[in-house]
């Protein structure tokens, strides 16, 4: 697996919401398809993207 390089300026102007989580299943099977990925922290929260 790789590292993505997130390089865009892109900005949102409303944060999206949901109460909705995926199972561990489902998290289980996004990391094991995956071909890149990135971490990323923001304000103390660490958010892991993974890409295919």
């Amino acid at each position: 697996m790789q590292q993505y390089d997130f390089s865009s300026t892109d900005t949102f102007s409303t944060a999206a919401s949901t109460s909705i989580q995926p199972s561990e299943q489902t998290l289980q099977n996004i990391r094991s398809f995956a071909r890149s990925y990135q971490t990323v922290v923001v304000e103390g929260v660490k958010i892991d993207f993974f890409l295919n």
